[in-house]
């Protein structure tokens, strides 16, 4: 009996032991760090941690030193044009229209322009009652003086006339009639767009103004 009891207490001292032991055969094994871990990351590049300011700072620097470096090396070119060459535009509202350079062997001589005749179509025909009328016209001197380029024989100089009808609302007229032997179709056509340009002061009534004027030759 001593013996059996003996056997059990032995029995129940060495099944904890033998639990405990199982245990820590059973405890898990360390985790193994996956790849791309945080020691991977520590042996990256270094990232730039510079303010974004900063960084534009550093950029627009940059920029203006190549910038001083462009313009000193232009400025440093040499200047390749020859002597008298001519690099500039020509002057605007020149004579010669067509772009090309003006020939002196081929220039027109000083010429001018003056009043010879003028009638008012039922109207009074005094000079103050005149003088509105003749200041109209002369707004179109310079384009008149242009149109001379068109004559057949520029050193003799002549005389134009045209028939000028202007409505009740003044304005610019309409041309009925021109008399001249200055030139063809392209001086006549010229002197036409000349006086359809006027602008006229506005008539009590319908008027036709009869008017001629003489191109001068100054030698």
């Amino acid at each position: 009996m001593w013996r059996l009891m003996n056997v059990r207490s032995r029995w129940h001292v060495a099944l904890p032991a033998v639990c405990l032991f199982s245990l820590a055969c059973a405890s898990p094994r360390p985790a193994e760090t996956p790849p791309g871990s945080a020691e991977d990351a520590t042996s990256s590049d270094p990232v730039d941690e510079r303010p974004a300011s900063a960084a534009t700072s550093a950029q627009s620097s940059e920029q203006e030193r190549t910038d001083v470096g462009t313009e000193a090396r232009e400025q440093e070119q040499p200047d390749v044009s020859g002597p008298g060459e001519v690099t500039s535009e020509p002057a605007p509202g020149s004579w010669i229209e067509d772009g090309r350079a003006p020939d002196p062997k081929r220039g027109l001589p000083r010429i001018s322009t003056r009043h010879i005749g003028m009638h008012l179509g039922g109207e009074s025909n005094t000079d103050d009652a005149k003088r509105p009328w003749l200041k109209a016209i002369e707004s179109q001197e310079l384009r008149l003086l242009k149109c001379y380029r068109y004559v057949t024989s520029p050193l003799s100089g002549g005389t134009v006339g045209v028939d000028l009808y202007v409505g009740t609302g003044g304005g610019q007229p309409q041309v009925r009639k021109t008399r001249q032997r200055l030139g063809g179709p392209d001086f006549d056509e010229c002197i036409r767009e000349a006086f359809g340009a006027v602008r006229f002061p506005a008539p009590r009534r319908p008027i036709v103004i009869s008017y001629s004027l003489r191109y001068d030759v100054q030698s």
